[in-house]
């Protein structure tokens, strides 16, 4: 850990090396050449996984103080270390950490023959509620040095600056995605780094940690993308990519829009909606991937069709928590004026993107009106990044008017982005997506069935000889994946159920007997279990 002095905002005891004994130094008995023993602190066991456990939490205004106790006291010394570099020395330990979480050790040693014993843990430091603190939404702590970085978290719009290392970096405040962005200070060498957040009057907060890292790796984009918009990979060293191969075309960095250190811009490639595989070159042989089960050298890419009618509400990357105080700006999401439902025509389509803070310990997304968080839908737990999609009715519209606007609460989310479909001939066909498909998961659960007639298809406009084609790609985790094509209500026998092994396209045919059939039971539904929606479109 680099500069270890802007972690410590004071220490408020000075270290000694003890030699001396006392009336309550224990097992004087022992001799000079035993093993030296720490008998305080006593540290909670490790995690089965190995991982250090949380020895204490509290806020960034309290002391964290502790007094150590060894054996054989005449011939043992005493270190103590933050983030692997040792502060003081001495059996007392007392400190003011900013906001994060810290790694602490004390060391014992044996002046005789060198032999050393230690505990080690993690120390939690809170902000206070009035400070400006970080949160971890992803993969933005992964850095390039001299590449440009974003901070995600709460009151961040008091940050003027960032110190990594020492070295000052100004902060920008991004108010639609309620974070800073800032230059990673160039020559930075791989490695573990704290963030210093700094305000206008000068005033220090706690950031907690980046990582810098010279590899080059995508950390994010390389999962979908919109044909004919423009798509976005982020991560570190991109400047070294030479190529990116999606399905059989190869795209040449000559063809990128824009290639820096932290990101690379290009225009999707003019392909059929579907599911293709990514891979790239860079200057030094195959390009990686992150994924949170650890790093490929290919990708599953879901090219969508592009989505006419879609209107952008608000974008961004907001973090929802019903967990957090009134007033936080994190407790609910209400960044939509109620005037924009004044204009928005029955039937459309509301789509919410949204992706998980993947330490909370659940995941819960309410949407309602803002009187007394009225439902609008069943509340859901999302188990991945995802969108949820609902028709608009009158009725729902008429709620959100008269029911003071509209919000969305739960927690363990951040909501990214919230559209509209207009309502193009009583259609919200084609829907696009990447919704994953579990007829185990709970009801609440967008996944748990996907309604195509009525909710994106009036009943009334099904015709035999339509054709919906519906694009789907594979969960791998999943133990089977079965596509299957229902009545409303499930009965089977079902019109389809497909066991498949690899993304692909189901074409379903209205006829005749199908017709009757779904307009006896009132529509039909898409379920299964062990695949992604990809798109639902009907000619």
């Amino acid at each position: 850990m680099k500069k270890i002095y802007y972690i410590l905002l004071a220490l408020l005891v000075t270290g000694f090396t003890f030699t001396a004994c006392s009336d309550e130094e224990p097992f004087e008995t022992i001799s000079e050449s035993d093993f030296p023993m720490i008998l305080d602190p006593v540290f909670p066991d490790r995690g089965e996984d190995g991982s250090l456990p949380t020895i204490a939490t509290l806020n960034r205004d309290q002391t964290y103080a502790v007094t150590a106790r060894v054996t054989p006291s005449k011939y043992t010394t005493v270190a103590w270390y933050v983030d692997g570099e040792e502060v003081m020395t001495g059996l007392e330990f007392s400190a003011l950490f900013k906001a994060g979480t810290y790694n602490i050790r004390v060391v014992a040693t044996s002046t005789t023959n060198g032999m050393t014993s230690y505990r080690e843990g993690l120390l939690r430091v809170d902000p206070l509620d009035t400070d400006p603190s970080t949160t971890t939404g992803g993969t933005e702590r992964i850095v390039s040095a001299g590449g440009t970085a974003r901070l995600y978290g709460t009151n961040l719009y008091l940050v003027d600056y960032v110190v990594i290392d020492g070295q000052r970096s100004d902060a920008t405040y991004v108010e639609a995605d309620e974070c800073i962005e800032y230059t990673v200070p160039e020559g930075l060498a791989d490695g573990e780094y704290r963030v210093i957040l700094g305000d206008a009057q000068g005033v220090e907060y706690g950031g907690n940690t980046i990582t810098v890292s010279s590899g080059t790796l995508v950390m994010d984009g390389a999962s979908s993308a919109v044909v004919g918009e423009e798509w976005v990979l982020t991560g570190t060293g991109l400047d070294q990519v030479t190529s990116l191969t999606v399905g059989d075309l190869t795209i040449n960095s000559a063809d990128f829009l824009s290639q820096t250190v932290s990101e690379i811009v290009l225009n999707c490639p003019e392909l059929e909606a579907g599911s293709y595989t990514l891979t790239g070159q860079t200057t030094s042989g195959a390009l990686e991937f992150y994924t949170t089960s650890g790093n490929v050298t290919e990708m599953t890419l879901t090219i969508n069709a592009a989505r006419p009618g879609e209107t952008i509400l608000w974008q961004g990357h907001h973090y929802v928590s019903w967990e957090t105080p009134d007033g936080d700006p994190n407790h609910q999401f209400t960044s939509i004026d109620i005037s924009v439902f004044e204009s928005i025509e029955a039937g459309s389509t509301m789509t919410i993107a949204y992706s998980l803070k993947q330490d909370d310990e659940y995941h819960q997304v309410r949407i309602a009106t803002a009187n007394s968080w009225a439902n609008l839908v069943p509340d859901f737990n999302p188990t991945e990044d995802g969108e949820y999609s609902f028709t608009l009715t009158q009725e729902l519209l008429d709620r959100i008017l008269n029911e003071n606007g509209f919000l969305i609460s739960g927690h363990g989310v951040y909501i990214d982005k919230v559209s509209v479909f207009a309502a193009t001939g009583g259609s919200g066909l084609p829907w696009t997506g990447h919704l994953s498909i579990s007829w185990s998961s709970p009801e609440s659960d967008p996944g748990h069935m996907f309604n195509v007639v009525p909710n994106l298809m009036p009943l009334e406009e099904l015709q035999v000889g339509d054709v919906f084609h519906i694009n789907y790609s594979i969960v791998e985790a999943a133990e089977y994946h079965s596509v299957a094509i229902a009545t409303v209500d499930w009965a089977e026998p079902y019109f389809v159920r497909e066991e498949v092994t690899e993304a692909g396209t189901y074409n379903f045919e209205i006829t005749e007997e199908i017709l009757n059939e779904i307009q006896a039971k009132g529509g039909f539904i898409i379920i299964g279990h062990g695949f992604y929606l990809d798109m639902v479109s009907v000619e």
